[in-house]
């Protein structure tokens, strides 16, 4: 639908009664007797304002900082169409509800960055009631030449000191295309891509870098203005469901939770023209030299039905190389070649797709095993090794060395390197690994930081499944003073700490802490472990302080025991109250005390009081004159 269709609803509703009685007419007929205004080129370029403004061969774009009512495209030589009536992002929450762009705060208008290609503003919403706001960055990237397409990006923070819970963004966009009619929206789920469509003329569209959660087809006054209010888009893939009418489109994100400081990115890219109804879809490949491969267009997809494939994968022009959904072929030369599909659908729509294939050295590597030795009736902190066969199964060599990484549990064992392998070539790795109680999964992981680049980077990690190692239940059971009464500062006593096993056996080494005030002073270790059920008793020697007032004890402090429960490996003791003593200078006296003469020796005494408790702490006494030591 056009866009002066658009003004007239929005008169027509304040007028409707009226018109109807005098005019004798609908308002849908008075809608559809209105043309479109003619395209008029804009005045400036770069920023006008506070929009960033842009052209190039086929796209000629007005990006505002909380929306756009103005993106042309020529459509054909020297015919151009503004194709879009209105665009904005909204946001969600469950406190909030619906906030649209259009009602956030301008605190950045637009501003180049790279001249008629990048720009950014930034806009924020803020409720102070909650100690909450979300800042927003809209950052557009757009290209010189016969590019179809634009990118905007998306960077939302909490900039507020609570979290921001819940949180969904939207892309919302009545688009329009030439003229009056012929316009339907389309949700393609393969390319997870939002179209308005007119069968005469081409599509317009938009994905996002993340696939989304939710989409909207529907009204275009709805999806623009009443669809998003209640955090969920209507899921509708196609609206009308038959015929034309005006539509709008959307996606929606969920991003969940924003901690304060938190940011989530998102890259929407705007697509322009291409066969309405239809989309061909080939996604860019690497591939091994020599190998033969699977080429899909799969993911194409129509409004009707995909009656026929055909490629073109010489790059020829012709499509005469092969037919069907999937084709298999085999790339003989390193570098990177284009290959297209054709494919027409039950209507006779007719779309085409480019791929760029990379054809690389065949290097695949893979760990064709995990095993653990020994690997029966193990116990927390049996003394094991972990063994990988690692293997390229690719034809040539790797092009250097790569590490391989061993986790059990989830958690980091080590990494061993490996120099290179040869085409079907293997070799072992082996690490030592403590068994860990809980533990019953063990993992391998080939080339863990991309150093080799592969035909296939998805098979670089294995699993071994083991029985479930029986996990200890290590706990602080006792803290103890010796002697704990009548205490004086700076005393000697002995902390005698016990420690009990509650759960299986654990045969290892493991660290008992001692804390005073939360700062360490010591700790022993329990070497061999302890059986189940078992204690044992470590003590170590503390000169108390009438300072002091806890003693805490943490069993297992370097978490080498795997445990049933690790919240109880923690006791805490509240130190008996000491006197504090009160020392004080009394009296200073200084021999002789007269007549003394430049240079001559002299005594100074001082008479040092404690006028508090007994303290066995040795201290200082030191002298000053005229602000120095002596």
């Amino acid at each position: 639908m056009m866009r002066g269709d658009k003004a007239v609803r929005r008169q027509v509703r304040l007028l409707v009664g009226l018109i109807v009685v005098l005019l004798g007419v609908s308002v849908m007929q008075v809608i559809a007797q209105e043309k479109r205004s003619p395209y008029a080129m804009p005045r400036g370029r770069g920023i006008a304002s506070g929009n960033f403004v842009a052209r190039n061969d086929f796209l000629d774009i007005n990006v505002g900082p909380r929306g756009s009512d103005y993106w042309a495209f020529q459509f054909a030589p020297n015919q151009w169409g503004d194709a879009v009536f209105s665009e904005h992002f909204p946001v969600w929450t469950p406190q909030w509800g619906g906030v649209s762009s259009f009602n956030m705060e301008v605190i950045q208008p637009f501003q180049e960055l790279i001249p008629d290609r990048l720009a950014e503003a930034k806009l924020r919403y803020r409720r102070s009631d909650l100690n909450q706001e979300l800042q927003i960055l809209r950052r557009v990237q757009f290209e010189p030449g016969a590019v179809r397409q634009f990118r905007i990006t998306y960077i939302l923070t909490n900039t507020g000191s609570t979290p921001i819970q819940g949180l969904r963004f939207f892309q919302i966009i009545d688009f329009d295309i030439v003229d009056s009619g012929g316009d339907y929206a389309w949700y393609n789920a393969n390319s997870d891509t939002v179209f308005m469509n007119d069968d005469r003329y081409f599509r317009i569209g938009f994905f996002g870098s993340r696939r989304s959660d939710r989409h909207s087809t529907g009204d275009w006054d709805f999806v623009l203005h009443s669809d998003w209010t209640d955090g969920e888009l209507n899921n509708q893939d196609r609206f009308p469901s038959t015929g034309t009418t005006d539509a709008g489109v959307g996606l929606q994100w969920n991003v969940g939770d924003l901690a304060p400081g938190q940011s989530w990115e998102l890259t929407v890219t705007f697509v322009f023209g291409g066969a309405a109804g239809i989309q061909a879809l080939i996604p860019d490949r690497t591939v091994g030299r020599g190998r033969e491969v699977i080429l899909d267009a799969s993911a194409s997809n129509s409004v009707d039905q995909i009656v026929s494939y055909e490629w073109d994968l010489d790059n020829d022009g012709e499509f005469d190389d092969s037919t069907g959904v999937q084709v298999r072929w085999v790339f003989n030369q390193l570098g990177q070649f284009l290959i297209h599909v054709r494919v027409r659908d039950s209507a006779g729509r007719v779309d085409t797709d480019s791929a760029t294939i990379t054809v690389i050295p065949d290097v695949d590597l893979t760990v064709s095993s995990v095993s653990l030795e020994p690997s029966e009736n193990l116990k927390d902190g049996t003394p094991t090794t972990l063994k990988a066969v690692i293997r390229n199964i690719g034809v040539d060599p790797t092009s250097g060395g790569f590490y391989v990484r061993f986790l059990a549990g989830g958690r980091f064992v080590g990494e061993r390197f490996v120099a290179g392998l040869t085409g079907n070539g293997q070799t072992e790795v082996a690490i030592p690994w403590r068994a860990r109680g809980g533990v019953q999964q063990l993992e391998a992981i080939v080339d863990v930081y991309n150093n080799v680049v592969e035909v296939d980077e998805s098979n670089n990690r294995s699993l071994l499944n083991i029985a479930p190692i029986p996990p200890a239940d290590l706990t602080v059971t006792e803290i103890a003073l010796s002697p704990n009464a009548n205490l004086v500062d700076g005393q000697q006593v002995q902390v005698a700490v016990t420690v009990t096993n509650n759960g299986a056996d654990t045969v290892g080494d493991f660290v008992v802490r001692l804390l005073v005030d939360g700062g360490f002073f010591g700790e022993r270790t329990v070497s061999g472990g302890l059986g189940s059920g078992q204690s044992q008793t470590i003590s170590l020697p503390l000169q108390v302080r009438a300072t002091q007032r806890t003693l805490q004890a943490i069993v297992d402090a370097s978490d080498v025991v795997g445990e049933s429960d690790e919240g109880n490996n923690r006791r805490e003791l509240t130190l008996p109250e000491i006197p504090l003593p009160d020392l004080t200078v009394s009296e200073l006296t200084i021999l002789p005390s007269e007549n003394i003469s430049h240079g001559q020796r002299v005594t100074l005494r001082a008479t040092v009081q404690n006028l508090g408790a007994t303290t066995l702490v040795p201290f200082r006494v030191e002298f000053h004159v005229a602000g120095e030591t002596i």
